[in-house]
């Protein structure tokens, strides 16, 4: 029988140091320990979350039959027949098992870092030459993006030939219009195909501070115009779009990357990368090579997949409406609770949406909706924005202290944002969860929603007397 583990330590192995706990405490530099928590109410999904108890007790069960294997091979066959039900059950939720979709495939990634790589391998294949990947900045997409497209990928062990960033936000923070996103898109395509350079283009849906850019309607006319020279990968990391939204995109032909480590709260390292049919020859290629290569099983990521599958099935078996009635009713504490704190400034949040017929929602209920907002924080007198160190500091010690109620707050990590008196300057996230939502749907709705107003405002008003405390 082979040995795995207690489930806590298989739902942080096989990832890095950032999910690990940090040497002699409980919680990873996030604040999140290995295991369901009860005292911590947590707008943090944009970086990372606790898993639920029910997820957890999914992955108990996913670890016994590992273990009840009478040997290593057994297990090895085993790991893989529970990530092709994996695989099933999230195409059957998504509704990909329709016959459009026949010959969709998915790559397992540690992370959605590793699915931009996959993505990379594949436009490799598809070009067969150095290419120019046009995306966002890496302020809004991460920092570990730029390194992981830059490295050989394998073929002929060629490089990407260069990247283009595009800014989606001003000096000071505000967002660019879709106008002006899609202008520098547009121009920077143009510029590599007349050089006979093709083009992967990346669209955030959405990004770290909430942007999706740039548009769909940019995209379709650009891979129509070149449909061979260019090729489309959406980072919906996040995993904030809506079900028709995926499948839309996949339908159009666009590699989707995505975790379930962020809305739907599993945790960190466990992504994928969704690959449309026309995509199969790259993907059986890459198969087979990374087959030769013989990984070896990734128990750890097996766990966090059946951590995020099983939070996603509670949430699709709330009814849509209650579901849509909780999201809309959470970006109104959200606005509510910045007006009530001077110094604190909601930073729009989108540059264009789904433009393209096939990438609207087909669900009712099932929508785009915001579930992840940035705000900026500054001192009232003088007036200036909070530096990074400060920002860090507020961020940390709210985390840390426990409110009179007898709760803890976690926001997503602080993020760069802009530019302002000649230095980055930092936002915060506050953020919706999946796994939020199922337990707020066990209440009753008005009890549900008094609940989240309530915690929203606690949240942020915290935060503001953290702010003032060390501004004194």
């Amino acid at each position: 029988m082979p040995e795995l583990p207690s489930s806590s330590e298989l739902l942080v192995a096989g990832g890095d140091e950032r999910i690990r706990p940090l040497a002699g405490q409980r919680c990873n530099k996030y604040g999140i320990s290995p295991g369901p928590a009860t005292a911590s109410v947590e707008f943090s999904s944009s970086t990372a979350s606790h898993i639920s108890a029910d997820a957890f007790a999914a992955v108990e069960s996913l670890r016994a039959r590992l273990c009840n294997a009478p040997g290593e091979a057994a297990m090895h066959a085993l790991y893989q027949q529970e990530f092709s039900r994996i695989r099933s059950g999230f195409f059957e939720l998504c509704g990909l098992q329709q016959a459009e979709h026949a010959g969709t495939g998915w790559i397992v990634a540690e992370s959605g870092t590793d699915a931009h790589f996959s993505a990379v391998r594949l436009a490799a294949l598809r070009f067969r030459q150095p290419f120019r990947i046009v995306m966002p900045e890496f302020i809004e997409t991460g920092r570990a993006v730029c390194d992981t497209l830059r490295k050989p990928n394998g073929v002929d062990g060629a490089t990407v030939a260069d990247i283009v960033e595009v800014r989606l936000r001003n000096a000071d923070g505000s967002l660019r219009s879709i106008g002006e996103i899609d202008r520098d898109f547009h121009t920077a395509a143009l510029v590599a195909l007349a050089q006979d350079i093709p083009v992967l283009l990346i669209r955030a849906d959405e990004s770290k501070t909430g942007c999706r850019a740039p548009s769909a309607d940019l995209l379709h006319m650009l891979v129509k115009a070149a449909p061979e020279r260019v090729a489309v990968l959406i980072d919906a990391c996040q995993l904030r779009i809506s079900r028709g939204s995926l499948r839309g995109y996949l339908v159009n032909n666009y590699m989707v990357a995505l975790t379930a480590s962020k809305f739907f709260a599993a945790p960190s390292f466990c992504g994928a990368l969704m690959v449309p049919p026309a995509w199969r020859a790259g993907l059986e290629e890459i198969t087979r090579a990374d087959a030769c290569s013989q990984p070896s099983p990734n128990p750890g990521l097996l766990a966090r997949w059946e951590a995020g599958l099983h939070t996603m099935q509670q949430y699709f078996a709330i009814p849509a409406a209650l579901r849509q009635l909780l999201i809309a009713r959470f970006g109104q504490a959200v606005h509510a609770a910045i007006q009530a704190c001077p110094g604190f400034d909601l930073l729009a949040r989108s540059a264009g949406v789904a433009a393209n017929a096939n990438t609207q929602d087909a669900d009712a209920g099932d929508v785009n909706a915001a579930t992840l907002f940035a705000f900026r924080v500054r001192r009232v007198a003088p007036s200036r924005h909070l530096t990074s160190l400060e920002m860090e500091q507020a961020y940390r010690t709210l985390q840390q202290s426990r409110h009179a109620n007898g709760s803890s707050y976690l926001l997503g990590q602080p993020v760069a944002c802009g530019s302002q008196d000649f230095q980055r300057t930092q936002c915060l996230r506050i953020s919706l969860s999946a796994t939020m939502v199922i337990e707020l749907s066990r209440l009753p709705p008005e009890e549900a929603v008094t609940w989240l107003d309530q915690q929203v405002m606690t949240c942020l008003q915290t935060l503001k007397a953290i702010v003032d405390q060390q501004s004194s």
